[in-house]
């Protein structure tokens, strides 16, 4: 009798157990909804998109679900964890779907489908490349000023990534954008693209507009010439900023646009402005940076004149050392005037090129350690601090420790003595090279990267 009924009992329970997991594999739309208000419920929807033997359809649903709910990184690290051949499938399933979510009046609900799609381009079929990049291009279309930051990439990481098939938008966007913020955050995607179909392009459109506005461009538009242009607007502007009947005010303008990732084609104005000296100082300033950044050690012949020009001299310095490296060394030292006044800002500009030598530099910058003139012993030891090796440290700067000559206005009214600074260098020189050498950094992912300013 008993034996019966713990028959009856077993049954029962086994019973129970089985409806129990009926119940729980008859995953539903409904019950999905409510997962999504309960908690920990993403992990249950997590679950049922990466189970492989539910419906396409359900598990579509729920990709869907995670993304309204804004699950970014839930979905991502549970699609990661699937096999690929499977994954694939649930990503052909759900692409369109989720592209159908750019229709939802909620702009988060949109850009977490934005971003998922940015997931997609990324794995391998390109197919799904296409299709997502197509979609996400459709949807920056139209208010891309109130898009550009929305969801958890911006546009520019977003666009960047698409590289040239943006070009169409990118071109589009900036044509008639209003808003001059705006215009320059395209700019800048389109200037890191870096695609010579895309500079051009955005060159016609502003090649247009400057033809429309000459004599009188607008900064507006010069700016967004700083970040994207070709050859034919580098030499519009050149010839712009040669002409002197041109307003002094959009001729620096112009010049400053040049002056960001300056091209060679912009060397030979920028050395006839640098060596005239009637053409306003912040001309020549500008000037002279183009040449730093774009020409070569061929053109520190025409810069070292202006070593003694009290006007530019340090940034002849700077330009000499830039282009020539170790060996303008003498070339830089020897050109500038050690009898004029030397002041505590003129030290601080001379080490922050000094301090970009190459330890190549070392033994000419030690050659100006026994020179009679302060200054350049001074620049000297500057140098040295971040070029100089152990034995250069022991046979040349520690010798100078109790050297008393003062190195005036180094210290604004304080004494400070040769001596002082060869300690001072000698500390520095020990401390670098007791020091191990940097490790290179681990490359970002551009979605990672900090965005420009």
């Amino acid at each position: 009798m008993r034996t019966s009924a713990n028959r009856w009992v077993g049954i029962f329970c086994l019973g129970l157990m089985l409806a129990w997991l009926c119940l729980g594999c008859n995953v539903t739309t409904d019950k999905i909804d409510t997962w999504a208000e309960s908690v920990n419920g993403e992990a249950r929807i997590a679950h049922v998109v990466a189970d492989a033997s539910a419906e396409m359809p359900l598990r579509v649903y729920a990709v869907l679900k995670l993304i309204r709910v804004r699950q970014f990184d839930l979905l991502t690290a549970t699609m990661k964890e699937m096999p690929p051949a499977d994954r694939m499938k649930l990503i052909q399933a759900s692409a369109p779907k989720i592209g159908g979510l750019f229709e939802v009046p909620d702009l988060s609900v949109q850009a977490a489908a934005k971003d998922i799609l940015y997931m997609f381009m990324q794995f391998d079929d390109a197919q799904v490349k296409r299709s997502a990049r197509q979609a996400i291009l459709l949807w920056y279309k139209n208010g891309f000023a109130k898009k550009y930051a929305a969801g958890k990439f911006s546009a520019y990481h977003v666009l960047k990534r698409v590289g040239a098939p943006a070009t169409d938008l990118l071109v589009e966007l900036i044509a008639k954008e209003p808003e001059q913020k705006t215009r320059v955050k395209l700019a800048k995607i389109a200037r890191d693209i870096d695609h010579p179909a895309l500079k051009k392009r955005v060159s016609d459109v502003l090649i247009t507009w400057y033809n429309e506005q000459l004599p009188n461009l607008t900064d507006d538009l010069l700016e967004l010439a700083c970040y994207v242009r070709d050859e034919r607007l580098t030499e519009l502007l050149n010839g712009y900023v040669a002409d002197k009947k041109n307003p002094f005010p959009i001729r620096l303008s112009a010049l400053n646009s040049l002056s960001f990732a300056p091209s060679r084609l912009s060397l030979p104005i920028a050395t006839r402005l640098f060596i005239n000296r009637k053409e306003h100082i912040d001309l020549r300033g500008i000037a002279i940076e183009i040449i730093r950044k774009a020409g070569d050690a061929d053109m520190v012949k025409y810069i070292s004149p202006f070593l003694r020009d009290e006007d530019v001299k340090w940034a002849a310095f700077a330009a000499i050392l830039k282009l020539g490296g170790a060996e303008a060394v003498s070339t830089a030292f020897d050109g500038l005037n050690p009898n004029v006044t030397f002041w505590r800002g003129d030290y601080r500009v001379a080490r922050r090129h000094l301090k970009k030598l190459p330890t190549a530099a070392a033994p000419k910058l030690a050659a100006y350690l026994t020179s009679k003139h302060v200054p350049l012993v001074t620049l000297a030891l500057i140098g040295l601090q971040y070029s100089a090796d152990a034995a250069l440290l022991e046979k040349a700067i520690k010798p100078l420790a109790d050297d008393a000559r003062p190195i005036p206005n180094f210290i604004d009214g304080k004494t400070y003595t040769l001596g002082m600074m060869a300690r001072e260098s000698a500390a520095a020189i020990e401390k670098r090279l007791a020091e191990p050498p940097p490790a290179a950094l681990p490359k970002q992912a551009d979605e990672d990267a900090d965005e420009p300013e």
